[in-house]
Order: C-alpha cells, then structure tokens, then sequence
C-alpha cells in the first residue's frame, strides 16, 4: 500500500465536540446536567507528539485485511519506536509504503497474503518514517 504526500499536523482553532459516554441515558438522568462540561477534542485524542506527528492518506487496497482501507486518513507518529506489529510509513527508494513491521522475520509485511515481504536486511535504500498510531476510516 502505498501513501499519500505527506501533510504536518496543524492545530488552529480546536473545537470541542460532545461526548456522549453512553449510548442512553437512564429516566433519572432527564436532563443533560450528567454530561454538561464533557467534551472530546478530536486533536487531544489522537495526537500525543504534534511536533512530530502527521497525517496521510492511504493509497491502495493491499493492507485491508489489517484494518487499512484505499482513502484512510492515517496519523502517523514519527518519534513512536516502531514495535513488532506495528504498522509504519516507510521510504523504499523513495516511494511512501505503509506495511506492517514483522521484527521476528526481520521484514515488512502487506495485509495482502499474495504480497511478499519486504526484507529489512535486503533493502539499503529503505527508511522507517514512522508508526501509525490511529487510521480513521470514513464510512460514508
């Protein structure tokens, strides 16, 4: 799967949105004075390092089977240390990918079983740029 252009992290103006912690509310609680003051940034949630986190796109459908879908927004985390299964954005020859990080085998893995791995030890020109810490997949 390959990525997007990369584009940095850019909080502006945040904005609160409601959050609701439970589907219904109980006939007790007839009002909204449980839930008045609670509030979710978006940005609070899913950037921990906005120094050195950005946003891309995915392009194709070869990581579907681990959850990433043509057109996901990913956040990616640049001082996150890649760990064994995580999935990461790395430069191959200069070419953004987004694979899966296999440490045991010492290769990079596509969602698409048809694909081969990526061995690290056979790619001198292979960089990791970061570890996608959430994908945001839009439904409609």
């Amino acid at each position: 799967m390959k990525v997007s252009r990369l584009a940095p992290t850019e909080i502006n103006d945040q904005m609160a949105l409601p959050l609701f912690l439970h589907a219904v509310m109980d006939e007790a609680c007839s009002n909204d004075e449980e839930a008045e003051g609670l509030s979710l940034d978006i940005n609070d949630t899913l950037i921990r390092r906005p120094n050195t986190t950005f946003y891309t796109y995915a392009k194709g459908d070869s990581m579907a089977e681990l959850g990433i879908f043509d057109g996901d927004l990913l956040v990616v985390d640049r001082s996150a240390k890649p760990q064994d299964g995580d999935i990461v954005i790395a430069s191959l020859e200069g070419e953004l990918i987004c694979r899966s990080l296999d440490m045991q085998n010492s290769c990079l893995r596509s969602g698409d079983s048809e694909l081969p791995p990526i061995l690290l030890s056979d790619q001198v020109g292979l960089t990791l740029t970061g570890v996608v810490s959430h994908s945001i997949h839009q439904h409609r």
